[in-house]
């Protein structure tokens, strides 16, 4: 094939991409389709006074502006403005004020671009009465005056078997002790005596220097008898 063949074939398909750019930006997406408000999170179950409820809707106008009603019990009613974001979602939360009636509500929420109004109805009960924590009374214990029995179970002479023999021991070791000490202080006064002056007449020591252990001065000795000598 000819260089001339080459060129034609290459501007018909330069040609034709041109084409198929021009056709592509020249193309109008279609209009959305446009979908009914709907609310996919409602105050599903009764709410309390105090409580906090939660709004959570699709389908509005983007950017539009979305009147929001409460209609309550008592025939009284408060409404608000707000708006959807740009994908036309509105989304918000409210409290019941515990000054407001009980009973069955009714929150209306209209789209003001496309007049679409939605209805929720809801209910609102009183406050819950907090559960009384039940009071334990205790009785106080009476303690007994008597005392408590120093045995709790039959007396068994044999548990004093022991002891008596300890207080027998102790008490044999002090008389013997004792004995020790009158023989000992008895020999020794004997010993005392010989040394003692001794009456002529009966030979009983001198009564004075006995008491005293120690004979007397130079002088008059008398017994237990009343002899006197010197």
């Amino acid at each position: 094939m000819s260089t001339r063949f080459y060129q034609i074939m290459l501007l018909m398909i330069s040609v034709l991409c041109a084409a198929l750019v021009t056709i592509a930006g020249t193309l109008t997406p279609p209009p959305p389709k446009k979908l009914g408000v709907a609310c996919e999170s409602i105050p599903d179950v009764p709410l309390r006074l105090g409580e906090k409820g939660i709004i959570s809707c699709t389908g509005f106008t983007p950017n539009g502006d979305v009147k929001v009603i409460f209609n309550r019990p008592d025939n009284t009613s408060s409404e608000d403005v707000g708006k959807a974001d740009t994908y036309g979602n509105f989304n918000g939360t409210f409290t019941v004020a515990l000054d407001r009636p009980t009973g069955e509500w009714t929150l209306y929420l209209i789209d003001l671009s496309s007049g679409q109004t939605v209805t929720i109805p809801f209910t609102v009960l009183p406050l819950q009465k907090p559960t009384p924590t039940p009071t334990v009374t205790t009785t106080p214990r009476v303690e007994s005056a008597l005392p408590a029995p120093f045995y709790n179970e039959p007396f068994d002479p044999q548990r004093l078997r022991l002891p008596l023999q300890i207080s027998a021991g102790i008490l044999s070791g002090l008389l013997v002790c004792f004995a020790i000490y009158l023989v000992r202080r008895r020999s020794h006064q004997e010993k005392v005596d010989v040394l003692l002056p001794k009456c002529p007449y009966c030979g009983l020591v001198c009564l004075d220097c006995k008491l005293h252990q120690e004979h007397h001065p130079p002088g008059v000795h008398e017994c237990p008898t009343g002899h006197k000598w010197t």
